[in-house]
This record gives C-alpha cells, structure tokens and sequence, in this order.
C-alpha cells in the first residue's frame, strides 16, 4: 500500500491523490478492478476503476442512453498513474492491454474514464483506441483544470506485438500450470 500512495504524490496533485482510506477501501470492493506495474519488485504505476454508477459518472448516465442501456457492461476506469521516470507508451499500452484482458474476461465491453487534457493521454485514446469524446468539463471536480469525459469499446483496444504476447501467453501457461490449472490455449 505504501509503493501505491508514494505513486499517488508523485503522479497527481494533492487536490487529486486518493486518501490511504479510500485505496484501502477500493481493494476491498467487489466491483473493482486494477493492475499494478512493478519493475524489480517494486510498484512504478498502476490502473484501477471500478464499475459505472451514479458516483462517478452521474451526469453522462442521466443524460447519454447509449451509456444509460449499456450500464451492466460498462467500466469507470478511474486512475492511470505511472511514475514519470517510467512512463512511455510501452508502459500505457501494456497496462491497457492488460486491463482490457481483465474487463472483457469480467463481461464488460466499454470503459469511460475522466482524463486530464493536459495529459494528452485523451487525444491518445481517441487515436489508438477509437474513443468517442462524449464531453469536456472545464474543471472537472474542481480540479482547476480540464478533463475530458471519454469511451470507448474493449475490442479495440489494439493487440500488444506478437513477441509480447507469445511472452505473456508462455508466463500464463507457466502460473496455471504451477496452479494446477488446466491450459486450453
């Protein structure tokens, strides 16, 4: 927990971090999901979220139907953070792929998220993933700062490279044969 707080003060302003509560509450929740990135053992960044409800995307629910209809298999991602001596587009590529695994395994077909536009991780979701902007609020939260309101489907988040993923696919079939778990791929 303290690797996850320490990226929090150094990823987000004080007005943005998530208290030691609210992270420790979230590992408990049942709809949540997230990821954490280590290198040597140690947590560099991380992506969390949770499903869509009135508490985190109240505005777009009562006025979006799509969203609205689509609610059951939609995901809030709320948090992508990785630590600035870390983060390269290997780094958000790779905790996007991962997560998309998890949340299409889970059901879900569309993630919505609130982006900081000064990040310009936005217009990189719009490119590389075909997300819709569906609104821009000026300060979002009253963050003093823009956000954007972004969606987008889980299939089109791209694949990693061929060499990544036959990686991945060998330390898979690795885990769940040290678990005792039958490998159908």
């Amino acid at each position: 927990m303290d690797d996850l707080m320490a990226i929090e003060r150094a990823c987000f302003p004080p007005q943005m971090q998530d208290s030691r509560q609210n992270m420790e509450s979230f590992f408990r929740e049942p709809l949540a999901a997230g990821l954490i990135l280590c290198k040597d053992g140690q947590a560099i960044g991380y992506m969390s979220g949770i499903h869509i409800c009135d508490e985190n995307s109240a505005d777009v629910l009562a006025t979006n139907q799509f969203i609205k209809e689509s609610e059951e298999i939609t995901f809030y991602l709320s948090n992508i953070a990785i630590l600035k001596e870390y983060r390269s587009v290997l780094a958000v590529e790779f905790l996007g792929h991962e997560m998309a695994m998890l949340l299409k395994y889970e059901g879900y077909r569309y993630v919505v998220a609130h982006i900081r536009k000064k990040t310009g991780l936005s217009r990189v979701a719009q490119y590389r993933y075909g997300a819709q902007l569906l609104k821009t609020y000026e300060n979002w939260a009253e963050f003093d700062e823009p956000f954007d309101f972004i969606m987008f489907e889980l299939e089109k988040v791209p694949l990693l490279p061929v060499a990544a993923d036959y990686c991945l696919t060998c330390i898979r079939k690795i885990r769940n044969r040290i678990k005792g778990i039958p490998w159908y791929g």
